[in-house]
């Protein structure tokens, strides 16, 4: 495997995180172990949030994103379909003038073109579902 696909399926790594998959034939994730390792390191500590890309595959992202009261979130890259599925806490999601509040075991949904800004409400913890379309001459995996 060439240095360049092993960066594409693999993390980097740092200080605190080891490097490790981010696509395989079957992954499974234990969220509360994720959400406590998240809520350890110095982004979330010193900071309003911290995040873990689970999967990385093709042009589909799956983020976990532990936040703090008032940590604000959104997309620069609006080109693709986003879902906000909130596992803790409650967010205040906005596109244009619209807005909803969205809670525990509650998803929203934002389509592709759309800007989009969201600010948490109370702390807890988000399921960040990302899917943008392929780019030209890319394979999906």
């Amino acid at each position: 495997m060439s240095k360049r696909a092993h960066r594409l399926t693999t993390t980097g790594g740092s200080d605190e995180r080891d490097a490790r998959s981010l696509i395989a034939p079957l992954l499974g994730f234990k969220l509360e172990e994720e959400a406590s390792r998240l809520r350890a390191e110095s982004a979330y500590i010193d900071g309003d949030r911290n995040a873990r890309t689970l999967v990385k595959a093709g042009a589909f992202r799956l983020v976990l994103v532990a936040f703090r009261t008032g940590a604000a979130l959104d997309e620069n890259d609006q080109r693709g379909t986003l879902a906000l599925q909130v596992l803790e806490g409650r967010l205040a999601v906005r596109v244009g003038r619209d807005g909803i509040e969205v809670g525990e075991g509650e998803v929203a949904v934002v389509p592709a073109e759309h800007p989009w800004a969201a600010v948490a409400i109370t702390d807890g913890l988000l399921l960040v579902h990302l899917s943008w379309p392929p780019e030209p001459g890319s394979v999906g995996v």
